[in-house]
């Protein structure tokens, strides 16, 4: 149906200089020190990053925003997607995460009614928690980083007004 609203995982700017950073490092230990230590800085460093590399390299589905309600992608290799039917939101929520210092990470999350079964949680979704206080548990647990894809603040807007005009998008502060 058109006026979906569809975000895919691609290699974003932060992502590709996140790469290099890793593969200049990579390269520094090699070099300056040994193979085998090189080979363990970016196994350490790599292994974390490994499934958002193969959702962003495959275009895994981060978002949608359809007739149906919301889809919530994953970027783990196991999957974690939660298609989630509009009666069940109350709103979409958008939010940044709070670091002591260094970038701020936005997520999107849903508040959904009460007594529903919780979606599938993201790894990370601890760490979301404690990084966002003010941000109720429930919408943490419902949500996703904007992380290795964009999203489009306005289209968001115009595929909830279009599927589901009684449903607010709110940023919380």
């Amino acid at each position: 149906m058109s006026g979906a609203y569809e975000e895919h995982y691609r290699f974003t700017r932060p992502a590709v200089v996140t790469l290099a950073l890793v593969a200049a490092l990579f390269l520094l230990v090699t070099f300056a020190v040994t193979l085998a230590l090189g080979i363990a800085v970016l196994l350490l460093l790599a292994i974390p990053g490994a499934p958002l590399l193969v959702a962003m390299a495959t275009r895994r589905v981060a978002l949608r925003v359809d007739a149906t309600g919301v889809t919530l992608g994953s970027s783990t290799l196991r999957p974690r997607t939660a298609a989630v039917p509009w009666p069940e939101i109350h709103a979409i929520v958008l939010w940044q995460n709070e670091l002591p210092v260094g970038p701020r990470f936005s997520r999107i999350g849903l508040w959904r009614a009460d007594g529903l079964p919780p979606l599938p949680k993201p790894r990370g979704v601890r760490v979301a928690t404690r990084l966002a206080p003010d941000v109720p548990a429930d919408i943490v647990n419902a949500s996703r980083p904007v992380s290795g894809w964009r999203l489009d603040r306005h289209r968001l807007e115009v595929a909830v007004a279009t599927f589901a005009p009684e449903v607010p998008v709110i940023e919380s502060d």
